[in-house]
């Protein structure tokens, strides 16, 4: 979402990775734009990721991230689909008694 993004872009210092920009991957041959993000302040969770956005459709493709204590996480995307039909009540989340909430700090405020 865009709030998302503006959250992203106040709470992380953002760059190219390279001058060269598309980067053709070796992997499967497709062109990204690659954004090197580093937390403003050193406040735990990820302080780097890698963002690679598909330089057709502008989608995120992938995100490496790596925390103060080295450790590093990917995710992967696929099958990407804007605006399918969904079934109302598809996602019906329910919290059960004993679970405990944690707020995502890249797109909560709270």
């Amino acid at each position: 979402t865009d709030e998302g993004l503006s959250r992203i872009f106040r709470k992380y210092h953002y760059k190219f990775d390279s001058i060269e920009q598309p980067q053709t991957s070796s992997k499967d041959g497709r062109k990204y734009f690659v954004l090197n993000l580093e937390q403003r302040e050193k406040i735990g969770g990820f302080e780097t990721m890698l963002l690679y956005v598909d330089a057709q459709t502008y989608f995120i493709q992938k995100a490496v991230a790596s925390d103060g204590r080295g450790k590093e996480t990917t995710i992967e995307f696929s099958n990407l689909e804007i605006n399918p039909d969904l079934e109302d009540g598809q996602f019906n989340f329910h919290i059960g008694g004993n679970a405990k909430i944690i707020n995502n700090p890249l797109v909560s405020e709270q």
